[in-house]
């Protein structure tokens, strides 16, 4: 979603992982690496038993109560991430987190 900061993470052909941030500015994007408006260490992708995991330490400024957050999947396209499709359950896969209640919605 145009807007997002995604983490983002992927089998590359040979099986090795590749994990980067990207910010998302359009709905056309082929998600380069770039920052995000937030510090984000340790991140790491992995694939093992049909399971897809991402994982990254970010520093959000101290008065933060909620993220939203959008995940998606989809194809590869020459060994890069290609665009997902737009089909509504794509379209639905967000929620906000309340970091201080732990809900998520």
């Amino acid at each position: 979603m145009v807007g997002s900061q995604a983490l983002v993470a992927y089998q590359r052909p040979g099986g090795s992982s590749s994990a980067y941030t990207s910010p998302v500015d359009s709905y056309k994007t082929v998600l380069l690496e770039g920052k995000l408006s937030f510090s984000v260490s340790a991140l790491w992708g992995t694939y093992q038993n049909s399971e897809k995991t991402i994982s990254a330490s970010v520093q959000l400024p101290s008065n933060t109560v909620t993220i939203n957050q959008v995940w998606q999947n989809g194809p590869l396209n020459g060994g890069a991430p290609a665009i997902h499709a737009t089909s509504s359950d794509h379209l639905e896969s967000l929620g906000i987190l309340n970091l201080v209640t732990g809900a998520a919605s």
